[in-house]
């Protein structure tokens, strides 16, 4: 009978006092502890602000604009470009803060945004910013897959922002 009753409330995962069930569930970045970093205001207010001087619009081309606009504002020390992570390799980090660089030329390199961002969410927390570049995609597509991302908390700049 005892071994019975204890299959039986491991399977349901409830237990019949309150005092051992576990505690509700919480949003993934306050489980993990990221805090919202001091620098995140100021770095999102210069990447809102900077407009691509460059014609080319290839993904390297936008990055060493940004870095170098990065750089100019908060010091080459604090500006790392290509910073290997756990999860992959994100384009800039800026004190704390992660700043990946996007130029899609389809709808599916859109899709595989999401999950590759969600990745660097799992480092960064609250503290990464995506922007997306592209003469390429309808500017609908863009604004559908960046309002995904920022459902996910993330914040995400494109020339298709008002």
């Amino acid at each position: 009978k005892l071994r019975r009753a204890v299959i039986t409330r491991l399977g349901t995962g409830a237990s019949e006092n309150p005092k051992h069930d576990p505690p509700p569930a919480r949003p993934a970045m306050e489980r993990a502890g990221i805090a919202k970093s001091e620098h995140l205001d100021d770095v999102l207010d210069v990447l809102r602000d900077y407009r691509i001087q460059s014609a080319d619009k290839s993904s390297g081309i936008v990055e060493l604009e940004i870095a170098l606009c990065l750089s100019q504002r908060f010091g080459r020390k604090n500006v790392k470009s290509q910073q290997n992570i756990r999860r992959g390799r994100i384009d800039i980090e800026v004190f704390d803060v992660g700043v990946e660089i996007k130029t899609p030329t389809s709808v599916g390199e859109l899709q595989r945004m999401i999950g590759q961002v969600h990745g660097y969410q799992k480092t960064y927390g609250p503290n990464l910013a995506v922007i997306i570049v592209s003469d390429v995609v309808p500017e609908k597509d863009i604004r559908e897959y960046a309002a995904d991302l920022e459902e996910r908390g993330i914040c995400v700049i494109s020339p298709a922002d008002p």
